[in-house]
């Protein structure tokens, strides 16, 4: 019996192969085909050229395919294939190429001097490329993991879950058979394609396909993509850590897209494509019906106006439109996220801010919300560099990333944020004060698991957009590892601390990238063994260790893959914001509570010092632009505001403006300084415990004297709100009290120094008082750009060129500011 058994295994998984070499009965001949109108390259000067034409007349013909499957093998063979292409013209070498890719003599093969020898062995080319996607759909075996997974089933479910025993069983069998599966899977040839395609099927029945409740997967979607010029691998597909999609080269336009849908997990290329584009796509997001989607894109258009927009797909329909049609067309809009309530937030960079350190070439993107009934957009976040990737937390609230690049000693702040749908209460979910995690991508919550997530845990530098799969509960702690929970793999061990720029560079596990929680326990991500080179394929994983190729591309880059089907709405949170208003009321309940204050006496605090910063423009900055390694931002000094004695305060604050605040003593001298920034929106009370708190813990229980006062004004500083320089504070003073014994005489007599001058850093620009006088604070700080925050004498041609700069971006700087009002109408005045 047992023997039958193994027959009848063995003539059902052959049958598998056959029916899908049957299904696309012409093979790869019509591709080879198409590539026959391409003479072989005459030379080796003009190989790569020549290269570059049969990627592109392949990515014409995978995209004119109406089957996906047969796109599949095309762009595999593709690749299979470079070796001989690459050897051509010289035909003894392509057919020892492509002798060793099929592991036959080179006898048998001979020479492959054109397209019509290669037609020759076209079937055994297809069973090859075959075969490497069996492989790469057994990658990842790990029988103790399906083990522990299966035992959890079966005490999970119990009845319901049918065939534990027998799975066991078999893994057992194979084990005493074959020795260690992982290293036998690895090792398997064309000859083992039967029995490893059994134990590919045998974990994903065990696993997925036989539980009771397949969490979404019975109908998924997935970004595909695909290089053109040859070049598919996810290197080339995402921006760098510190990017927005804006910086994507080109941009984007060397990409062709499609979302594709799958039935199930049983075949690894999908049963339909639901849009097709000659342009990179992603950043998927369901909505709650089921029935539509939106992704980033280029505009479908050839000579769109702005490259990036976030589009809607109607899946009955197959109607799409553009959601972010009305922003301006100098602004790009990505990484969009439905509202239970019918809205979308969004990021856009309407800021016009650039990344400092890199001469602000690469555009900042921050938060907005569009009410689509309405017709109105409004600017949520303020952020100094990028917001990525907002998502729904099940209790209505919004979570998302931001990078904090200000008053802080490093790069590797990627804070973990949550807000209300209208942009008020944001404060920090995971990761301020830490220098681990780097950066926390794509972080989705945990479905029926209140204060858990999973995020892919990256570097700053290095690896673009993967990383580790990290669970994390923040319940535990929200800083470094407290919270985090496990990696995905890493079944049973400790998250280590590390502290590294290049977080992820040289992993031992696999990359991951874009992961969606099915429920506390699996999730769908793609991922790469590989964290610069090849491409990214789907798998479902889980917490035992468990990694499932979904699919084996060697061509596409797939990205983005989410459940198809209806799900729960968060709650909605109403808008407590009063769009109105142009200010905000900040309440703080006690300022000693926290660790900033840790260590300093009650009674010593009299007064905070409110100030705001001014980010750097576009195409503007440097890393000496405001001294030597100093800070990004210039200040502007709002004034002071009192502290009861008992640590309380409570003020009004200008709304949408990220402000930053100083502990002072009653000299005016710090006691601790926020190195961060919040934000208020219109007519919002915004509120905290004290000083850098941990979030976790509770206010106190007493009632404390700001709760009985009004909200005090700021106090201004000398005069009106303003940017902080050496020529307009410090030298009016030099002027009126040093300069009568300070002067060049005074110099060469008596070896004082010169205050009159200021030779140290003659040529010194003055302040332009058309721009300081008649600007908002960002359009006089732009302009003050060229004046002194603490100058080495050596940087000053430095600070001398950005003040140029500077000058030409001022009518961008008050464009910018015209952009931060409390409410956008789609006109954009």
């Amino acid at each position: 019996m047992p023997d039958y058994i193994s027959f009848l295994r063995l003539f059902s998984c052959s049958c598998a192969l056959l029916c899908a070499g049957m299904l696309h009965a012409s093979g790869l001949q019509p591709w080879l085909r198409e590539l026959d109108v391409i003479p072989p390259a005459p030379s080796a000067k003009e190989k790569d050229a020549w290269m570059r034409q049969v990627w592109t007349r392949t990515a014409e013909y995978a995209a004119s395919l109406s089957e996906p499957a047969a796109a599949d093998d095309c762009g595999d063979a593709m690749v299979l294939l470079v070796p001989v292409f690459q050897a051509w013209p010289d035909g003894k070498a392509a057919g020892a190429a492509l002798a060793e890719i099929l592991s036959v003599p080179a006898e048998s093969i001979g020479a492959v001097s054109s397209w019509d020898d290669l037609v020759k062995h076209q079937e055994a080319i297809q069973e090859r490329v075959r075969f490497l996607r069996l492989k790469k759909l057994a990658a990842y075996y790990d029988s103790a993991a399906i083990r522990r997974a299966v035992k959890r089933n079966r005490d999970k479910y119990g009845e319901r879950y049918a065939g534990a025993e027998g799975f066991l069983a078999r893994l057992d069998e194979w084990e005493k058979e074959l020795g260690p599966l992982d290293r036998w899977v690895e090792q398997a040839g064309p000859g083992q394609a039967a029995l490893l395609r059994e134990m590919v099927d045998l974990r994903r029945k065990a696993l997925i396909e036989a539980l009771p409740e397949q969490n979404g997967l019975k109908e998924w979607v997935s970004v595909r993509r695909f290089n053109p010029s040859g070049k598919s691998s996810f290197n080339h597909d995402r921006p760098a850590n510190w990017q927005g999609i804006s910086s994507m080269p080109g941009p984007g336009r060397r990409y062709r897209s499609g979302i594709v849908k799958f039935n199930g997990v049983s075949s690894s290329s999908p049963v339909e494509q639901l849009l097709a584009d000659d342009r990179w796509v992603g950043h998927l997001d369901v909505d709650f019906s089921g029935e539509k989607l939106m992704f980033t894109g280029n505009g479908f258009g050839k000579k769109e106006s702005r490259p990036w927009d976030v589009f809607e797909l109607d899946l009955k329909t197959g109607k799409k439109e553009s959601l972010t049609a009305h922003m301006p067309a100098d602004t790009d809009s990505y990484n969009s996220c439905y509202l239970p309530d019918g809205r979308i937030i969004f990021v856009n960079t309407s800021g016009m801010q650039g990344v400092p350190c890199v001469a602000g070439v690469d555009y900042v993107g921050n938060l907005h919300l569009y009410d689509r009934e309405k017709k109105t957009t409004r600017r949520l976040t303020f952020d100094q560099d990028n917001n990525w990737f907002p998502t729904m937390l099940p209790d209505g609230r919004v979570m998302f990333l931001r990078w904090e690049y200000t008053e802080s000693a490093h790069y590797f702040s990627r804070v973990l944020m949550h807000m209300n749908p209208d942009g008020s209460d944001q404060k920090e979910y995971y990761g301020s004060n830490s220098y681990w995690p780097n950066s926390l991508f794509n972080a989705r919550p945990l479905p029926g698991r209140p204060g858990m997530f999973a995020g892919i845990v990256s570097g700053h530098h290095g690896v673009k957009r993967l990383g580790e799969l990290v669970l994390f509960d923040v319940n535990r702690g929200r800083t470094a590892t407290e919270g985090a929970v496990q990696k995905i793999p890493g079944y049973g061990k400790p998250v280590e601390n590390v502290t590294k720029d290049q977080l992820v560079q040289g992993l031992k596990t696999p990359y991951f990238a874009e992961p969606y929680p099915l429920n506390d326990e699996c999730f769908l991500a793609v991922s790469s063994p590989s964290g610069n080179q090849g491409v990214t394929n789907v798998v479902w994983c889980d917490i035992y260790d468990n990694i499932v190729p979904l699919t084996a591309s060697s061509y596409f880059v797939y990205a983005d893959p989410a459940p198809l089907g209806p799900r729960k709405k968060p709650s909605v949170l109403h808008d407590r914001v009063k769009t109105e208003s142009k200010t905000a009321t900040v309440y703080i309940s006690d300022v000693y509570r926290g660790r900033a204050m840790a260590g300093v006496p009650r009674g010593e605090a009299k007064a905070l010092r409110v100030f705001m910063s001014e980010y750097s423009p576009r195409n503007t900055g440097s890393h000496y632009a405001m001294g030597m390694e100093s800070n990004w931002d210039l200040k502007v000094l709002y004034g002071t505001v009192p502290v009861n004695p008992d640590g309380s305060a409570i003020f009004t604050a200008p709304a949408c403006q990220p402000l930053t605040l100083q502990v002072l003593d009653g000299e005016g001298r710090a006691l601790a300084l926020m190195r961060s920034w919040f934000t208020a929106m219109p007519g919002e009370t915004l509120s905290c415990i004290g000083c850098h708190e941990r979030q976790n813990c509770a206010p106190p229980a007493r009632a404390v004297m700001a709760s009985r006062q009004k909200p005090a004004p700021i106090v201004p500083w000398y005069g009106p709100a303003r940017t902080f320089s050496f020529m307009n504070e410090v030298q009016p003073v030099l002027d009126r009290h040093c300069i009568r014994c300070h002067t060049a005489e005074g110099k060469a007599r008596g070896g004082v120094p010169d205050f009159m001058t200021l030779e140290a850093v003659k040529g010194a620009p003055a302040p332009v008082p058309s721009l300081i006088g008649t600007c908002t604070p960002m359009c006089a700080a732009t302009a003050r750009r060229g004046t002194i925050w603490g100058w080495p004498p050596r940087s000053f041609s430095r600070i001398r060129r950005s003040f140029t700069s500077s000058l030409k971006k001022a009518t961008m700087a008050w464009k910018c500011r015209r952009r931060t009002g409390t409410a956008w109408s789609r006109g954009w005045t």
